[in-house]
């Protein structure tokens, strides 16, 4: 693949015994993550701050999905001493979301900043904190935390009986991971710094590029259906301050109403209610047209809901012809 990085290739390499993660290179461990952490508590929420005192309690909501910080509003809470002492937050840090409804927040885990530090936050019960002894560099565990070598094993881990997803410190514990030495590790990390970095660049002109182009196929369509095509056509003022002036010759005096079939059913509603129950819908015979099958780029069935051939029948005025507008 064009542009893709070359990754050397280690003397040897030794079979993990984990069938998914396959092989490491010789002088490498795979050790379950509890080997290597000082701390895996979780946190506190305390009283309620309402005029900004107190300390800067930080959430999973100031987590982005990738293990990023968002912080713009963050809660502000009163805590005693000894909340204080327990969840007060320390650079290095690993901060782990471990309840929620959604599969892409479940595990998310952020690393504490200098800059957040200074800050003296703490954090939320709802998070656990893991801090690694000095057999581990932090930022190497972050990048594991949130690829699916370990947002897989999280995924399975966890439990949804209440509808949630929840993880524990004996679960967060049995991640298993890779350990090269301390100095693979730095370097490691390092590399994934500037490259990532690199492409987050690509990242942020690509998604420019995108708006830009779609600024501009929004400009050429309303162009096109307010002014025409002929950029010599002569021009008269539409009476309408938004439309402006539109070609001579077009007729803005129309409704759209009046455009419409001349028959009841050219304006109508769905014919959910009194005409179509949900109990009459089925796994097949004629498709029902929901909400969710109508996207921005047009329609796309997503939904399974049919109707039998009788009931089509019956509903006769709601059926869908070509060149119907949904």
């Amino acid at each position: 693949m064009k542009g893709e990085t070359a990754f050397p290739k280690y003397p040897t390499y030794k079979d993990s015994g984990i069938e998914w993660l396959g092989v490491v290179p010789t002088h490498w461990h795979v050790r379950q993550l509890k080997r290597a952490l000082k701390l895996n508590d979780g946190g506190v929420w305390g009283d309620d701050s309402s005029n900004g005192d107190g300390n800067i309690v930080l959430r999973s909501t100031e987590q982005t999905v990738d293990g990023n910080w968002r912080i713009e509003e963050p809660a502000w809470r009163l805590l005693s001493d000894h909340e204080k002492r327990s969840a007060m937050l320390f650079a290095g840090d690993l901060l782990v979301t471990k309840s929620s409804g959604s599969a892409l927040h479940i595990g998310k885990t952020s690393l504490v900043s200098e800059e957040i530090s200074k800050m003296q936050c703490c954090f939320s019960n709802f998070m656990q904190r893991l801090r690694v002894d000095t057999s581990m560099i932090p930022k190497y565990i972050w990048f594991i935390m949130n690829i699916d070598l370990a947002r897989s094993q999280f995924d399975f881990m966890s439990n949804s009986t209440t509808g949630l997803a929840n993880l524990n410190s004996t679960m967060l514990g049995q991640l298993l991971l890779t350990f090269p030495p301390l100095p693979e590790q730095q370097a490691i990390a390092s590399f994934l710094d500037r490259e990532t970095a690199k492409i987050d660049t690509l990242i942020e002109k690509q998604q420019r590029l995108i708006a830009l182009l779609t600024e501009k196929r929004q400009a050429v369509i309303s162009h096109a259906v307010t002014k025409g095509l002929d950029p010599n056509v002569p021009m008269k003022d539409s009476g309408i301050e938004w439309l402006g002036m539109v070609p001579e010759h077009w007729n803005t005096n129309s409704k759209l109403k009046t455009l419409a079939l001349n028959r009841p059913a050219a304006f109508t509603n769905g014919p959910f209610g009194s005409d179509l129950l949900t109990s009459e819908l089925q796994g097949s015979g004629v498709p029902v047209v929901y909400i969710r099958d109508i996207k921005i780029a047009g329609y796309c069935r997503t939904s399974n809901s049919y109707i039998t051939e009788f009931k089509a029948l019956q509903l006769d005025k709601f059926r869908v012809d070509a060149h119907d507008v949904l």
